[in-house]
């Protein structure tokens, strides 16, 4: 690395205090003409507390609380920016600007407030002031969840962003009347609308000290009971007229492991023995589920993967996968392996060759160890033929 001559840096130091003498000029400039001093400005931070933006804040729509963060700038001779925060009082401080009361007000009139401020301060620059930090607050979660207590989280959060945040909700979790509790106020919402739908009033955002509850479903109207795909029977609340179709749409998807082209379905009746019932896929839409039914979906059986792959083991079947697909969630093909001799072997015991073969339920993929391994690798060929020679040399010379 070069170093930098004692006249080279010299130079750098003469031209550093220039550039900030012509900045402090630049100031009493603006001072001198407005007939107020310029406050020194405190370095400031973007934030936007733990939230990702699903859309841009709209500052018309976005009500302006305690802890909010506004970032003012007078543009003159040099661009001059101010931070300030919303007090608890719900006031905004703007040094040598002066005190806005901002309860009840958006972002959008806090701004024109400012803004008019300024140019009766500074008649002669440009001014702006944008919001620039979004507050946090805390809500509580219980319920069906779990991870139920307090959370912070932002005016902006929505409540499937809550949730999530507790863990997710439980199987149980009557997600089609969700309480939301502010003082005297209670709001009941459908996730499912928003979950099935993409409705997005049934998703709205978070305020201060909001309640969130997620009830359990009654265990004689609201919940049914599905066996087979599941290790063990699994409880789940049902909506009132809950389609077949919008359940399973809801838990059990494509991946799940589940043979979903039909179910049967055990419901009581009116006569001694259940009522039981068959639908194929094409017409899931047109059953209506209630509470006390027994869903039988019966499991797909695993794909087996075994020899030169990195994760070898069962996998759940996927429809629509080829063994390429599969060699992948197996972590890919180890060195040794010879990817263009894989063989898929169906449960009929025919075989198929190829990464591009399609994998059936059941289905078993081999990846052999290529022919260069078996010649050269470290128990190929080649070294036990060497062994071989070794020991027939050694017997020549114990019997010469």
């Amino acid at each position: 690395m070069r170093r930098i001559g004692p006249v080279a840096l010299l130079s750098i130091l003469l031209l550093n205090s220039v550039v900030w003498a012509q900045g402090r000029s630049g100031e009493r400039s603006i001072a001198a003409k407005s007939g107020r001093p310029i406050p020194v400005i405190p370095p400031f931070k973007a934030q936007v507390g733990n939230t990702a933006l699903d859309m841009p804040v709209s500052i018309e729509d976005y009500m302006v609380g305690p802890g909010d963060i506004f970032l003012v700038s007078i543009v003159g001779l040099d661009p001059y920016l101010i931070q300030a925060t919303v007090s608890p009082s719900r006031r905004l401080v703007v040094p040598q600007i002066g005190s806005f009361a901002v309860q009840g007000l958006n972002a959008a009139e806090v701004r024109n407030q400012v803004i008019a401020k300024i140019s009766q301060v500074y008649p002669n620059y440009e001014a702006d002031c944008i919001l620039y930090g979004i507050r946090e607050i805390k809500v509580s979660l219980s319920g069906a969840v779990s991870a139920p207590g307090m959370y912070k989280v932002t005016p902006l959060t929505r409540l499937v962003t809550l949730l999530r945040q507790g863990g997710g909700w439980k199987s149980q979790g009557a997600l089609h009347r969700v309480e939301i509790r502010n003082g005297n106020e209670v709001s009941v919402v459908d996730m499912n609308r928003y979950l099935v739908e993409g409705d997005a009033e049934q998703n709205p955002r978070l305020r201060q000290g909001d309640d969130v509850l997620v009830p359990y479903g009654d265990m004689a109207s609201e919940i049914v009971t599905v066996r087979g795909v599941e290790v063990k029977p699994a409880y789940h609340a049902i909506r009132p007229a809950e389609l077949l179709s919008d359940f399973l749409k809801r838990w059990y998807t494509a991946g799940s492991g589940a043979d979903l082209s039909q179910v049967e379905i055990n419901r009581a009746g009116e006569a001694a023995e259940p009522l039981s019932i068959t639908v194929k896929l094409e017409h899931y839409g047109e059953i209506e589920l209630e509470g006390g039914d027994i869903i039988y979906i019966t499991p797909f059986e695993k794909v087996a993967i075994v020899g030169e792959v990195r994760n070898p083991g069962r996998y759940a079947f996927q429809p629509g996968f080829s063994a390429a697909d599969y060699l992948t969630r197996a972590g890919g093909v180890v060195s040794d392996g010879s990817r263009r001799s894989v063989t898929v072997t169906r449960k009929s015991g025919q075989r198929e060759r190829g990464v591009d073969t399609m994998v059936e339920a059941g289905d078993v993929i081999t990846v052999p160890r290529s022919a260069r391994t078996l010649l050269v690798g470290q128990t190929g060929m080649v070294q036990v033929l060497l062994a071989i020679f070794n020991i027939y040399l050694t017997f020549l010379a114990a019997t010469s």
